[in-house]
């Protein structure tokens, strides 16, 4: 059996799905990026992360929570919000909805880098005097 073209309507709404696709990531990106960069401010200013031991790890373990609750969250929130249509009081509720699902998200990142963020600094310390990286 030979498959039909699709409709003219079924073109128009694939074409408009992918846009609104797009947008969506795009801001996210874009979100995202700053993020970064903002990591990347607090890396090299003189105080943080300096020390060495623990302070580092529970560095990381904050960072990284409030990063999912306030950031990563919200952005996954939003993203439902203009997924699912919305009114005048709906992204409250979306948002309010979201918060212990973020708090379970931040609390697990939070717990990783607890268990893992010494091995992992350390070999991040590895690298960047090995190849020289993050030098003044």
């Amino acid at each position: 059996m030979k498959d039909s073209a699709p409709s003219p309507r079924r073109l128009q709404y694939l074409r408009d799905y992918r846009r609104r696709k797009r947008s969506i990531r795009l801001w996210q990106v874009c979100l995202l990026a700053g993020l970064f960069a903002l990591c990347g401010v607090l890396k090299k200013s003189p105080r943080a992360w300096r020390d060495g031991g623990w302070r580092d790890i529970l560095g990381l373990t904050v960072f990284g929570f409030l990063c999912i609750l306030l950031v990563v969250g919200p952005l996954l929130d939003t993203s439902t919000f203009f997924m699912a249509g919305f009114s005048a009081s709906s992204p409250l509720a979306v948002y309010l909805a979201g918060v212990p699902v973020n708090c379970v998200h931040g609390s697990a990142v939070a717990l990783t880098m607890l268990l893992f963020g010494k091995p992992l600094l350390d070999r991040l310390r590895r690298i960047q005097i090995k190849y020289g990286m993050m030098e003044p």
